[in-house]
């Protein structure tokens, strides 16, 4: 019983958060979870249903609120170049999930996403767009191998929008898209295990 109330607790606060922000369940999931000892494919396992679910919901309130936009030109790239690098991030983890330190992955990552949050808008501007393009690749990658690339791109689209409600509504599409592809991949490859509260007796004792 007590376990199940920690699960219920932390899906709560991180679906608030992300209802909130837009990110929330992996960005601070993750890292939350990692924390606690539990393994990086038992972390996936557990927060992409949560996420995916807050996700459609947030969606759902921006379309009834009529207050859904987003960039096509981004859009398209986003699609094209982001989202088949997941794949390649959920192959690493498949190969190297024993042995890569994901704390200090992670750690890096969410590290960076501070150092450059109010100077990305003009680093970007300033490259051609092969290095914009290999940065979105960077993204899915890093997303697929470490449920961390949400925070990098949400870094980006909160800086290149002006306008809150574009701003929101693209980190919340995309986002979405990123963990739908994850979580199917990550089915493909791993397996998926339903028995969530199992899942967090193991992990936590």
């Amino acid at each position: 019983m007590f376990i199940e109330s920690i699960n219920f607790i932390l899906i709560i606060f991180l679906a608030t958060i992300q209802s909130i922000i837009g990110i929330g369940v992996l960005v601070l999931g993750t890292p939350i979870l990692l924390l606690i000892n539990v393994p990086m494919l038992d972390t996936i396992n557990f927060l992409l249903p949560v996420s995916i679910i807050t996700s459609l919901l947030n969606i759902f309130i921006f379309k009834i609120k009529k207050n859904f936009l987003f960039n096509i030109e981004r859009f398209k790239n986003f699609l094209i170049i982001c989202l088949p690098s997941v794949f390649i991030g959920l192959v690493l983890l498949k190969f190297f999930h024993k042995f890569l330190n994901f704390d200090y992955l992670v750690s890096s990552i969410i590290i960076i996403s501070l150092i450059f949050r109010n100077n990305i808008s003009k680093f970007l501007n300033k490259m051609s767009k092969i290095v914009n393009y290999s940065i979105l690749m960077f993204i899915g990658i890093i997303h697929g191998l470490s449920n961390s690339g949400g925070s990098l791109l949400s870094m980006i689209l909160i800086n290149l929008n002006n306008s809150k409600s574009e701003t929101r509504s693209e980190i919340t599409l995309f986002y979405l898209l990123l963990v739908l592809v994850q979580f199917t991949i990550f089915c493909i490859l791993f397996g998926f295990n339903q028995d969530l509260v199992q899942l967090s007796r193991n992990t936590l004792y």
